[in-house]
């Protein structure tokens, strides 16, 4: 969804600036590209987080595991 959502800014930015400025095709595949790099980091920040959070609730849900004190 991160990376579908850059694209689609990214060509929708892209189509109305060539629009307007009279440029096409170029804007538009210059915003495609652009859109696509940051769908691309959106997603690797998602995968990093995730990734945190799985290391916190490992650090601290493992206690269950560890055999009791005497």
């Amino acid at each position: 969804m991160e990376l579908a959502a850059g694209l689609a800014i990214g060509v929708a930015i892209g189509y109305f600036l060539d629009q307007w400025l009279g440029t096409s095709p170029w804007l538009m595949i210059l915003f495609l590209f652009l859109g696509m790099a940051a769908g691309i980091r959106n997603v690797q920040r998602a995968a990093q987080d995730m990734s945190r959070a799985a290391e916190r609730e490992e650090d601290t849900g493992d206690d269950d595991r560890s055999p009791p004190s005497s």
